[in-house]
């Protein structure tokens, strides 16, 4: 039966591994919240759930928290969630997940449409072991994707990523960028923040990141960056969010002698606010699928430097035009970048303008018209 003709809404599930604080899980709300605008019904199934995240859910999302502590363990539970709920599709992130919905989807007597979205994965080649370790893991991509009905890619370069993949066929791909800008996002940024450093009036200019806490993010580079950048300027540096390189990263703090100069006080629910009263956001990364603090930070005006790291970075500012990149591991640059644009940002109209082509309504009308696509193909 076509979509259009059902009476009975379609339930959808999200299936993801760590519900943490991080964009790809900002992304999935923000797409959950318009399909279940648009009359969907909507689970959000996770392997196990930070706290911090239960309160971001939307309204009329169902969360379901496997409880599981790691995706092996989670197959048993999110069986029984299966057969308990039956969801007609699954849309499945990250990698690793996306195995454990193609390996169940294939035991189950009714087979549902499973969508996965690629957003990246790291894919170090130093040395032999390393590059037998990636062949295989490109091997389990390639033989889990197959069982997909399709595959959203967050960016063209994640496409092409996927794509050097032997066997990958590339009209089983769609890029569709993640949901970002909403007039929700705008909104919530003039919410008051309680940081002492943006409270001062006439204070040194704050410099921003918000990311995860581990070693592909680059925070590390920052930092020696700012410190580099503290020789020609006064500054501060405001790192929102956690992970485990924290104990490194603060040594780091005090090696640099940074300490008074940058704070890192954790996961932060609604970072637009701090990005809106911020003088630049970095995103340091050593990789990156889209790079969605970028068009978050753009949103409400706030200028931008990034590193030209593999992903999207470079598809959202416009391979220069809409924020100064740098290349990956070069602090010495990427000071220079953030002293350029703190002396001359580019116009917050402009950034605003451009943050709204990556709208929440673009990618849900796009994940829409792909779920009726493969349902014709199914039903042909």
């Amino acid at each position: 039966m076509p979509l259009d003709a059902r009476e009975t809404p379609i339930r959808i599930a999200f299936f993801l591994g760590i519900l943490g604080g991080g964009g790809a899980e900002r992304s999935t709300n923000r797409l959950a919240k318009e399909l279940v605008a648009r009359g969907y019904h909507v689970d959000l199934v996770a392997s196990s759930v930070c706290g911090d995240m239960v309160d971001e859910v939307p309204a009329g999302v169902r969360l379901f928290d496997l409880k599981a502590s790691g995706t092996a363990r989670a197959v048993i539970p999110y069986i029984r969630y299966l057969r308990r709920e039956d969801p007609e599709i699954v849309i499945a992130c990250p990698s690793s997940v996306c195995f454990v919905a193609a390996a169940v989807n294939g035991t189950l007597t009714r087979r549902r449409m499973v969508i996965f979205v690629q957003r990246t994965w790291e894919g170090v080649l130093h040395g032999r072991q390393a590059r037998l370790r990636y062949r295989l893991q490109q091997i389990g991509v390639l033989a889990a994707y197959r069982r997909a009905e399709a595959i959203i890619a967050v960016s063209h370069a994640t496409k092409q990523h996927l794509l050097d993949i032997p066997g990958m066929k590339a009209e089983r791909i769609h890029v569709i960028y993640n949901p970002i800008w909403s007039p929700a996002l705008e909104e919530r940024a003039r919410e008051a923040v309680a940081h002492p450093w943006l409270a001062e009036p006439g204070g040194p200019p704050v410099v921003l990141a918000v990311s995860r806490l581990s070693r592909e993010k680059g925070i590390d580079i920052l930092l020696r960056a700012f410190a580099l950048l503290l020789r020609q300027r006064e500054a501060r540096l405001l790192v929102l969010g956690e992970g485990e390189e924290r104990p490194a990263l603060e040594r780091l703090v005090a090696e640099l002698g940074l300490a008074g100069r940058v704070s890192m006080p954790g996961f932060e629910p609604n970072p637009f606010a701090y990005m809106a009263r911020c003088a630049l956001l970095v995103l340091p990364s050593r990789h990156e699928a889209l790079g969605n603090v970028l068009v978050e930070a753009m949103s409400v005006g706030t200028p931008v430097v990034s590193t030209a790291s593999p992903g999207g970075t470079g598809e959202i500012l416009g391979q220069g035009r809409f924020g100064v990149q740098v290349p990956v591991d070069d602090p010495p640059s990427m000071a220079r970048a953030i002293e350029n644009t703190l002396d001359a940002p580019l116009d917050p109209g402009l950034l605003r303008a451009r943050a709204r082509e990556f709208s929440a309504i673009s990618s849900v009308i796009a994940v829409e018209k792909l779920i009726r696509e493969c349902a014709a193909r199914r039903q042909a």
